[in-house]
């Protein structure tokens, strides 16, 4: 089937006159330009840019990097790794010189399981000045922590510069915390970050010329992660530099990771809502304005989880945690990709149809935060429309298929409804990208390699499923509680706020236990109600 009888079909279904080419297609009496990027992959209202899978680590040491200014030729940080040992110039015998340099390397250095090549940690803000990790790209850079920091009505410099100064600063220095970095400054030089140098970085600009525009995607996310941050930054002084170190590079996958599950799902299933109520079917609700917070978004309580070990455990697929996992992250995740385009194709059929849409065209193609809850509601209000919209979504799908030499137009023409025909064309056609920008990032952050503080994790079978690890459970206990105890009832309610809840009754009793375990749980009688959850620190 030809694009010309895709169209035909596509009219005789919905009987409104559709028709046109891959450069213009006329619906019901409108003529629409298509867009010259079929593939809008950008939503920067929710991220910042495209994030590629890598180690997390890396995060904290691009913040860092682009908080300094760094100079453009700069040596890497693997010939210091290698020459370190020439530059402890305070140890004058050769082997003595050489075993410092590889406690230094051990200490310094995050070495990935799997073959990957040791990275150097943010430990300083002269290490991430002085030097470039030898990598190919990076999943994200400061501009990342520019949106994270934002509080609806600017950036929180005031909360960069308390992060910030925990990698200037240099008082709760060991011995060998002092060589190391005088060792690195010494080839490299000195630096200081500052929220103000950060904001001037590749790409803030930009961070906040979106976010000014529209809002971001999802503004209780990044409060929570604000009142997150200061709560661990809390903790300065009470735990070792590498120790909190870890706990903020722990918090930053943490919530990176969650929050690329609460877009995939809530624009997923606002998507699912539009083509619903496009065809004309009944509203299957769904999706999120943010009004509600947190608390009512769609993923509080979608992470069903169970509670790590530290040994083997069998699952079952019949597991409310492998299940989970199966609805969350492979089918909504995964689809993330695929639900970007198609909301921005929503956006630009709303707009050409006259519209406000949340498309621009002002000469480039830009693509606003996505309001589908208000398409939904313009649907839902005039049917004529909502099956305009329909037959242009479909002639759309058809022209996107048409761009895909390989794609079949008899399944666009024979789909169900418009808007779920061009989903299906996107996904069929975006397949290898699905997982690039989507589940390789989300792996990276709460699967890590350094098997560290996971949200996922599997048990030598086929079989994955969420999962708390104690790293994880001694940073939510802070989170949850900060400086007071909370009920266990009140504890696990606001790990709702997270998205997480227990598979089942049992899984609730084994997290407690497993809190009693680590120190963390008081009990004042045997009655539940008198059961508080308290950090140590």
């Amino acid at each position: 089937m030809n694009l010309s009888d895709a169209l035909r079909a596509i009219s005789d279904a919905t009987g409104i006159p559709v028709g046109g080419d891959a450069a213009s297609i006329s619906v019901g009496g409108h003529s629409l330009a298509t867009p010259s990027d079929l593939n809008p992959l950008d939503m920067k209202s929710a991220f910042p840019a495209r994030g590629y899978g890598d180690q997390r680590e890396k995060l904290l040491y691009m913040f860092v990097e682009d908080g300094t200014a760094p100079g453009e030729n700069r040596p890497t940080d693997a010939g210091l790794r290698e020459r370190i040992s020439e530059y402890v110039s305070s140890v004058r015998d050769d082997a003595s010189r050489e075993r410092l340099a590889e406690v230094m390397r051990a200490q310094y250095w995050t070495k990935p399981k799997r073959g990957r090549a040791a990275h150097l940690l943010p430990f300083h803000s002269s290490l991430p000045h002085g030097f470039r990790l030898h990598t190919r790209y990076k999943m994200y850079r400061g501009n990342l922590l520019a949106h994270l920091a934002w509080t609806g009505a600017g950036f929180d410099t005031e909360l960069l510069d308390d992060l910030l100064e925990l990698f200037n600063a240099d008082g709760d220095f060991s011995r060998l915390d002092r060589l190391f970095v005088r060792a690195a400054e010494s080839w490299a030089g000195e630096a200081t970050a500052t929220a103000e140098t950060l904001l001037l970085a590749p790409g803030a600009e930009d961070v906040r010329a979106t976010l000014e525009s529209g809002g971001p995607y999802c503004q209780p996310h990044l409060d929570q992660f604000q009142a997150d941050l200061r709560e661990v930054l809390s903790l300065r002084g009470r735990m070792p530099r590498r120790d909190l170190i870890d706990t903020l590079t722990l918090l930053t996958g943490f919530h990176l990771g969650t929050y690329y599950y609460r877009v995939a799902l809530t624009l997923g299933e606002g998507l699912d809502r539009v083509a619903a109520l496009a065809s004309g079917a009944a509203d299957p609700g769904g999706g999120c304005d943010c009004s509600g917070g947190l608390g009512a978004c769609a993923l509080a309580g979608r992470i069903q989880f169970r509670t790590g070990t530290g040994g083997y455990r069998a699952a079952s697929e019949r597991d409310a945690s492998v299940r989970s996992y199966r609805d969350v992250h492979l089918n909504r995740l995964m689809s993330l990709a695929a639900s970007i385009i198609a909301a921005n194709h929503a956006g630009w059929l709303w707009t050409t149809l006259g519209g406000p849409g949340w498309y621009a065209a002002n000469g480039d193609e830009a693509w606003g935060k996505p309001r589908l809850g208000e398409l939904a509601a313009a649907l839902t209000a005039d049917s004529s429309f909502a099956a305009t919209y329909d037959a242009a979504a479909w002639a759309l799908a058809a022209v996107y298929a048409h761009s895909n030499q390989n794609a079949d137009l008899g399944d666009v023409a024979n789909a169900s409804s418009g808007v779920v025909a061009l989903r299906h064309a996107i996904t069929s056609h975006q397949r290898s990208f699905l997982r690039k920008y989507s589940a390789d990032v989300v792996n990276m952050l709460i699967r890590p390699q350094q098997d560290a503080g996971h949200l996922i994790a599997g048990n030598g079978t086929r079989i994955s499923f969420f999962e708390l690890d104690e790293p994880l459970i001694f940073l939510l206990v802070r989170l949850v509680c900060g400086e007071r105890p909370r009920r266990a009832d009140e504890f696990l309610a606001a790990l709702r706020r997270y998205g997480l809840e227990p598979q089942d009754r049992s899984e609730r009793e084994r997290l407690l236990a497993a809190l009693e375990r680590l120190g963390m749980v008081r009990k004042y009688s045997d009655a539940g109600e008198s059961t508080y959850v308290k950090h140590p620190l």
